[in-house]
């Protein structure tokens, strides 16, 4: 029976489909994989405690974690929670693991009612570009994934995406989101969990290689899985 694999990203909307993995599905068909798609989780009542669940409802049995940018957190907060070990490969990560002045001044004014009307009303404003906008979706995308990796069918994905009713209802909760994001992680609890980080060269990532031990793969940008599957598939395979 072929090892399962539990994936999930922090991108959406632009990605979490099946555009998005199908690149490490065709490098790594000696696994199985099980995707997370954020968007289910547009009408929890808590959107963080709600990933964090479906990731360890997911990881029961699975071989490992694969989580992309702001999925980090949820999934390490999972897998601490769990009685075995299970590997987590973190791609691109963007985690917050310190609480600086200037992250603090940041939350303080998102955690406000006006600086929540403001943050929301400035994604909703977004959202309507993005559902008229195709090269704006591509450039949001861009920000992610080198261009040369963006294909057709992924942008075709991410404007149906945009679209979507659950995209439109979690705009309506950006500053909730923004918030889970920017809290910084439980030392306790991230130090319990064994993490493989693989990593491109988008200034984020660089400055994730200078927090934590990370293989940096020189011809990505942000997102390993679409731009170097058959590097993401041989750390996949050494881990397990």
């Amino acid at each position: 029976m072929l090892k399962r694999a539990v994936l999930i990203t922090g991108a959406a909307p632009y990605l979490g489909g099946p555009s998005t993995w199908l690149p490490l599905r065709q490098a790594a068909p000696d696994l199985t994989f099980v995707e997370i798609d954020t968007l289910d989780f547009a009408d929890a009542v808590n959107v963080a405690e709600a990933c964090r669940q479906a990731i360890l409802d997911a990881a029961h049995g699975a071989a490992c974690v694969i989580a992309h940018n702001t999925a980090a957190k949820p999934a390490i907060e999972a897998l601490a929670g769990m009685d075995r070990a299970v590997p987590l490969v973190l791609l691109s990560p963007m985690l917050v693991q310190r609480r600086t002045p200037a992250l603090q001044i940041v939350r303080s004014v998102v955690a406000t009612s006006i600086g929540k009307q403001i943050l929301n009303s400035l994604a909703r404003s977004k959202h309507v570009r993005l559902l008229n906008d195709r090269q704006f979706v591509k450039k949001q995308i861009a920000l992610l994934v080198a261009g040369a990796y963006i294909t057709d069918a992924m942008l075709e994905e991410a404007a149906k995406r945009v679209a979507d009713p659950r995209t439109e209802r979690s705009v309506e909760r950006t500053a909730e989101v923004v918030l889970a994001i920017t809290d910084p992680i439980d030392p306790a609890i991230d130090a319990k969990v064994h993490r493989t980080v693989v990593a491109g060269n988008s200034p984020l990532d660089q400055k994730t290689a200078a927090r934590m031990p990370a293989t940096i793969l020189p011809d990505v940008w942000s997102a390993p899985m679409i731009e170097a599957p058959q590097s993401v598939a041989r750390v996949l395979r050494e881990l397990l």
